[in-house]
């Protein structure tokens, strides 16, 4: 077993960015807190701890840790400092401040800690508090992709999909190839009752990924939104092409074929459902709906 306490707080550092980036979330936590207990006042390595514990779902405890690295990276300093302190910082570490003021921020560059404190919020389901977190972030990096992406996300999740559109619309003005960016705005405009312009989103996210399972069903369920049934089932044949074990596709297939007539097709659909989900009441209700018009059919 690796003696972790010999080694330099560089090799330590190393190992646990290795052990995060590789998703082993329990050992990283343990070699950050080695990290902190040397320096509590770390916050590269706080921030870094919030994260794997992010990956074990802990988020409260997450929270408390980003929370720590803002209280460090953004302390306030005097102004009375002498300036040999202050060397090396960048006007972008020193802000304005307001006339007579005495103190000043000390703001690294800690977007990326901003960033991670939106993410957790946002899990929590603490929409208002996320969306405010992602905006200091964008206020340092106006141009990150990922803090637009995950702003849109949450507005989505919030409901606010007119919002979430010109988040997704920044990230596409910067990074027009992004394909799950257009996947999710198109879900957002469908959820606007968008229809055509939610299409346009998921043919384009298709061509820059065909193998996008996401669009194809976002593209099937708006075509099902537009009475388009026959394209919607050609849609859902595509992501069941994906993925054939997505129940929800397989019932909304069976819905458009009910709805075209084609019952002994849906009856095949409904029944797949039924195998993947037996308790999936909606299909058990629509396939017996179809077996009694056949013996009524048969009568």
């Amino acid at each position: 077993m690796m003696d972790v306490e010999s080694l330099s707080s560089e090799d330590l550092r190393t190992i646990a960015n290795e052990r995060l980036d590789s998703h082993c979330f329990k050992e990283a936590i343990v070699l950050f807190r080695i990290l902190l207990e040397r320096k509590p006042d770390d916050a590269d390595a706080l921030n870094c701890y919030g994260v794997a514990l992010l990956g074990l779902g802990r988020y409260r405890e997450a929270l408390d840790a980003f929370d720590a690295a803002l209280a460090i990276t953004e302390k306030p300093i005097s102004l009375k400092t002498t300036p040999a302190s202050l060397s090396g910082l960048s006007m972008r570490d020193i802000p304005k401040t307001a006339a007579g003021s005495t103190t000043l921020a000390y703001v690294f560059d800690n977007a990326d800690i901003w960033f991670n404190r939106g993410i957790v919020l946002s899990k929590m389901g603490r929409y208002a508090e996320a969306i405010r977190s992602y905006d200091r972030a964008l206020a340092i990096d106006p141009d990150d992709t990922d803090i637009w992406r995950n702003r849109g996300d949450t507005l989505g999740a919030w409901g606010r999909n007119e919002d979430a559109v010109a988040s997704y619309d920044r990230v596409l003005s910067i990074d027009p190839e992004d394909s799950g960016v257009w996947t999710s705005r198109g879900l957002s405009l469908g959820a606007l009752g968008r229809h055509e312009e939610a299409i346009k989103s998921f043919e384009q996210a298709l061509v820059l990924d065909p193998l996008d399972l996401d669009a194809w069903i976002g593209h099937g369920l708006t075509l099902h939104d537009l009475e388009h049934y026959s394209d919607a089932v050609a849609s859902y044949d595509r992501a069941l092409a994906i993925d054939p074990d997505g129940a929800e596709v397989w019932y909304n297939r069976g819905r458009a074929l009910m709805t075209l007539g084609r019952l002994e097709e849906a009856a095949i659909s409904f029944s797949r459902v039924l195998a993947l989900d037996p308790g999936h009441a909606e299909a058990s209700r629509d396939l017996g709906q179809i077996y009694r018009m056949d013996y009524q059919g048969d009568a």
